[in-house]
């Protein structure tokens, strides 16, 4: 869970001017993104990201992230943005004709995320570049998260199919990137844990790498294609679409039995308010998160601002 890794850090300190979020009731309003506002329960406002059922008896349920259920009888959507962006996965439209919108829609995996027909975020890197920063949260190049890792530091990355880059010229070398890939592995800089961590979804690293479905041990790269040509749900073992990765331990978002994943659903001997982190809203589909906030495999997390 987040409080593993986050323990991990050194706190830092944000200074910061307070920015509320607006409220809107018209579903073509964009909502801009508070960023210190007070952690807020579960209730009205904004649907939206990659929600997971949270399977406990009695308590409001969504489609599992990595599915393809859907659900009905939603509160009202309210668009939320990614970084002063608005993507498919909250935009409050059924980008892909199945149903599900944003929240509702099992291929979207945050706020971030403008590919709703596929685990892709559909947001590219700069083209084949081996180096990558945190995936999921809406821009490209470390500067303002430190993570850092490249594909060149996953032993799986070798010939003839180099996953999970798919390219020869990220081919395994464990001195890439200029630290040593073992210190990348095991430790990634506390503001790579602080930025990056909380939005990644259960089940992944902040690099991309999914365990596909949750509690498998099958761990799989969701940025190998956008749409149809990416990652689908319950095609995991498609190698080519989602090729086989190796997780970075030092920024993962592990699955608890108790907790919404991608492609799993909690035990159902799970306790009511088990699924999330301890005065983290849990979400779903009668159980939206506030303004600002987005459904991530059924917790309530911040959606990034800058």
């Amino acid at each position: 869970m987040l409080h593993q890794a986050m323990a991990r850090a050194s706190l830092v300190s944000l200074a910061a001017l307070a920015l509320f979020a607006q409220a809107f009731t018209a579903c073509g309003q964009t909502v801009p993104v508070g960023l210190d506002d007070p952690l807020p329960g579960a209730g009205s406002g904004s649907v939206g990201g990659a929600g997971g059922a949270l399977g406990v008896a009695g308590e409001p349920a969504m489609p599992v992230a990595g599915t393809n259920a859907a659900a009905g009888g939603e509160p009202p959507c309210q668009p939320t943005e990614c970084r002063g962006k608005l993507y498919e996965c909250g935009d409050c439209a059924d980008n892909d004709a199945d149903g599900g919108v944003d929240a509702l829609d099992s291929a979207c995996l945050g706020p971030c995320d403008d590919d709703e027909s596929g685990l892709s975020t559909g947001l590219s890197s700069p083209s084949g570049a081996c180096q990558k920063d945190c995936y999921f949260d809406g821009d490209a190049g470390p500067g303002n998260d430190k993570c850092q890792w490249s594909h060149e530091c996953d032993p799986l990355s070798v010939a003839p199919s180099y996953p999970p880059s798919g390219e020869a010229r990220c081919a395994y070398d464990p001195l890439a990137g200029g630290r040593s890939c073992g210190e990348l592995q095991q430790e990634q800089p506390a503001e790579c844990i602080q930025a990056c961590l909380p939005v990644v979804p259960n089940g992944c690293d902040c690099f991309g790498c999914c365990e596909l479905p949750g509690g498998s041990g099958n761990f799989r790269y969701v940025g190998a294609g956008r749409g149809s040509d990416g990652c689908q749900p319950g095609a995991w073992d498609d190698p080519q679409t989602c090729p086989p990765c190796t997780p970075v331990e030092g920024c993962f978002n592990d699955c608890k039995p108790c907790e919404a994943c991608v492609g799993k659903a909690p035990d159902a001997s799970c306790q009511s308010g088990s699924a999330c982190e301890a005065g983290q809203p849990r979400c779903g589909a009668e159980a939206p998160c506030e303004l600002g906030f987005y459904c991530v495999t059924g917790c309530c997390v911040r959606a990034p601002v800058r």
